[in-house]
């Protein structure tokens, strides 16, 4: 539960960081001003986003790179060190459970 904590404020917060960093940005997308830049990047994490409007945000080159980086930061990296979390986690309670059934033979 730690790790899922743990990889939930991790993506909130690089969705917070990338979202002020495109509202920032002049262009002339609405989904991408304000709280919208937030709820669509979150939206783009879980695939909900439509295609329809994905194609809209090519025509702007910056906005496209920062939403690309984003994707690729939360889809490879975030995730990545979600199951590295999971599996030291999983050595650890291995360890433990090791450690107590050398105690109950004795």
């Amino acid at each position: 539960l730690k790790e899922l904590v743990l990889f939930l404020v991790g993506l909130t917060f690089s969705c917070f960081a990338f979202a002020c960093a495109a509202a920032s940005l002049k262009h002339g997308e609405d989904k991408f001003l304000g709280l919208e830049a937030f709820l669509s990047l979150f939206r783009i994490t879980l695939r909900l986003f439509p295609s329809s409007e994905f194609t809209e945000t090519q025509k702007v080159p910056i906005l496209f790179a920062a939403i690309l980086v984003y994707s690729v930061l939360t889809g490879i990296f975030l995730l990545n060190m979600f199951i590295a979390q999971l599996v030291c986690a999983y050595q650890a309670t291995y360890a433990d459970m090791v450690g107590y059934a050398r105690l109950n033979r004795i």
